[in-house]
């Protein structure tokens, strides 16, 4: 896996880039392209999460995104077969066998006690057919009378049948959601998102100035009914002139602002997974 990561390393170096600007361009947090060029794939929640960001990265440095990701694959198989050994397997021995030699005087006398214990065999269980026979004889039950139907028996086959096997549950995804700060309403917090994702529409006339991750994204002025979407890794600011007018969601999830024309300040964090 360190493989990988040294192809983009040396992709990125070479264009002169640095990885503030790479996580500027991609929207992808800078703790996860170190971990994309150090090879250490476990910092990522998941494997959804780590191709993606795989394939973000290498669009941006114009590389193969499908020879990197099935480089990653080989390398994942390659892991598994490792770990996957087979145990060596239980030789059996054979048994010995072991020839018996029998006298003839011996071999006659068991031949002789193997024919009496077979003529007793017979007659026995001639006797026993002979005595069900009388015995059912006596006990049958009357027949039903013409008119009327036998009573159908349940032999019970569903309940042999066995029951067909449940689905297994498929895994839930960590639920996104959006926290403000206690002590300040205008400071948001979104938890459980690899980024965050934000919307702006106006209702009225409004100037707005946005910084994603630190850096100044844009400062613009909209008429009612445009409207303005933006991602960043790690935090997002923004500063509207007139917060009746603004219209905000965060990553789907519709924000309430200050119901007045007067300026007003959001900053959002990204707090990561749970």
């Amino acid at each position: 896996m360190r493989e990988i990561g040294q192809v983009l390393r040396q992709a990125r170096e070479e264009r002169g880039m640095t990885l503030e600007q790479v996580s500027s361009r991609t929207m992808i947090a800078k703790k996860y392209l170190l971990a994309l060029e150090e090879g250490d794939f476990n910092l990522f929640p998941g494997e959804v999460y780590l191709k993606g960001a795989l394939r973000k990265y290498a669009a941006e440095l114009e590389l193969n995104q499908e020879g990197l990701l099935s480089r990653y694959g080989g390398v994942s198989e390659l892991e598994k077969a490792e770990k996957n050994q087979q145990k060596p397997q239980k030789q059996q021995s054979r048994p010995t066998a072991k020839s018996k030699v029998q006298p003839a005087q011996v071999v006659r006398s068991t031949r002789r006690l193997n024919k009496r214990r077979f003529a007793m065999i017979i007659i026995i269980f001639a006797l026993l057919i002979g005595g069900v026979r009388v015995i059912s004889t006596i006990i049958a039950p009357e027949p039903p009378p013409a008119n009327e139907q036998p009573p159908i028996i349940n032999n019970g086959a569903e309940d042999i049948l066995p029951p067909e096997p449940e689905p297994e549950p498929e895994p839930e995804l960590p639920q996104v959601r959006v926290e403000r700060d206690i002590s300040d309403p205008l400071k948001l917090r979104v938890i459980n998102a690899d980024a965050i994702e934000v919307v702006l529409s106006f209702t009225e006339h409004s100037w707005v100035r946005v910084h994603t991750d630190g850096a100044l994204l844009f400062e613009d002025t909209f008429a009612a009914g445009e409207s303005r979407s933006l991602t960043a890794g790690e935090s997002v600011r923004v500063r509207t002139g007139n917060a009746l007018g603004t219209k905000m969601s965060i990553n789907g999830e519709a924000i309430e602002l200050p119901q007045n024309r007067n300026p007003a300040t959001l900053e959002i964090s990204n707090a990561g997974f749970e």
